[in-house]
């Protein structure tokens, strides 16, 4: 008879099995990354730009040339593009970020020749129409004005200012008067210089037959493109002095929380302890700040760290709203578990157990044809591959408490803390 007093046997978890794309690179630069599962029925085309918010001479340029190609190409309008896709049920996303930009689309295969064709167009001749442009700016103008009243979005930005300076990207400054500001020309030279005219990379997953690979090639290998100009350009970091930082905001039951300081890149040597520390402190519900500020004090609802790796910097932050009336105290709960964090050892059954948890999520980030090829597209930007997630797991593992104390004690010392309060 089964004793439910006695927990079931741990097994060892697997390594990630990893699937090695096939690489076909194309006489005009374009890049092509396949990851081949026929017994789908479904493919995903994801086109990667160098085209970024770094590249763009003023803020909201990069996402508004983006944004723009499913607006109208000079033989359709951006409604006759939409129901194209919703004809064919393809769903497609568009993503700006600081260096690289894609478009993705998924859909049945069947349709794959076509809705592949369809995004070719949307590339080559976006007409950037000026009044879906008016409308396109308008409304993130209202949804920024609706983001600056909310007292998390406030306490992000306030900590991107106060750690790399307020006009530097990262600090995620953008204005409704930026927004304002962006203009028909800026977006059109954004557009030619940056989408138009630099080879991408694709990356096609799920059912991928050679028929429609050998359409992808000619298509996309039609495309001319210039040769890569520059390198990314540098922005100067101007960091606020390590303290406390408050902003007050009128009428507010609650206050947003960031505590944190320069993370740790991909490449550090001290990168795999530090995440270890990190998913320990505040990465997983049955975390130390967790399980102190809200189940033991019921400061929060929730509270979670994070080390954010940009393609030129890190950092690492702890988030969280708190009742007002709390916010001293739960910064001092959080300092004090900081405190014992690079005092104490970590005990070895908490230890595996974090482990274990950190090992099963990269299984699950890795589990099935599509989410590969999101993590490789994500790992593409630093110059890495999923084979990162094989060196990963290992060193995971390899951590011991002597080592995860001394990396607390270099990385994670309260005097270099920004600590922003907003509400």
């Amino acid at each position: 008879m089964l004793d439910r007093n006695i927990p079931p046997a741990l097994n060892p978890l697997p390594q990630a099995s990893l699937i090695a794309p096939v690489e076909r690179s194309l006489a005009n630069g374009t890049r092509i990354y396949v990851f081949k599962d026929n017994q789908q029925e479904v493919f995903k085309m994801d086109i990667l730009f160098r085209a970024g918010r770094e590249y763009a001479s003023r803020p909201f340029i990069a996402d508004t040339a983006l944004n723009m190609l499913n607006e109208g190409t000079f033989s359709r309008t951006g409604r006759e593009i939409a129901e194209i896709f919703d004809f064919h049920g393809a769903y497609m996303g568009l993503y700006t970020g600081f260096v690289q930009s894609s478009l993705s689309v998924v859909s049945l295969y069947k349709h794959a020749g076509t809705i592949a064709g369809l995004i070719a167009e949307m590339i080559a001749e976006s007409r950037i129409p000026e009044e879906e442009m008016k409308i396109f700016l308008k409304n993130r103008k209202q949804e920024l004005l609706l983001k600056l009243e909310k007292n998390n979005f406030i306490a992000h930005r306030e900590f991107g200012k106060k750690l790399y300076g307020p006009t530097h990207p990262y600090a995620n400054n953008t204005t409704p008067e930026d927004i304002e500001r962006v203009n028909g020309k800026d977006v059109a030279d954004f557009y030619t210089s940056h989408i138009r005219s630099k080879a991408p990379t694709l990356l096609l997953s799920g059912r991928i037959e050679e028929d429609f690979l050998r359409r992808i090639e000619e298509i996309f290998g039609s495309f001319s493109y210039c040769a890569p100009t520059g390198e990314l350009p540098e922005f100067p970091e101007i960091p606020s002095v390590p303290g406390r930082y408050a902003t007050e905001t009128k009428n507010s039951m609650q206050t947003s929380l960031r505590i944190g300081k320069k993370g740790l890149s991909l490449t550090h040597p001290d990168y795999p302890g530090f995440i270890v520390l990190n998913t320990l402190i505040g990465g997983y519900f049955g975390s130390r700040l967790m399980s102190n500020i809200r189940e033991e004090k019921g400061y929060t609802y929730g509270i979670h760290s994070a080390n954010i790796v940009l393609p030129q910097s890190a950092y690492w932050v702890i988030m969280s709203d708190v009742n007002s009336e709390y916010k001293d105290r739960a910064v001092e709960e959080v300092l004090k578990e900081i405190d014992i964090l690079r005092k104490e050892p970590v005990g070895e059954r908490e230890l595996e157990m974090v482990k274990t948890y950190m090992h099963g999520e990269i299984l699950r980030e890795t589990d099935g044809i599509f989410a590969q090829s999101d993590t490789f597209a994500e790992k593409l930007a630093f110059g890495l591959d999923n084979r990162y997630f094989e060196g990963i797991i290992r060193d995971i593992h390899a951590q011991t408490p002597e080592m995860l104390l001394s990396i607390a004690q270099r990385h994670l010392n309260p005097e270099e803390f920004i600590i922003i309060t907003a509400g």
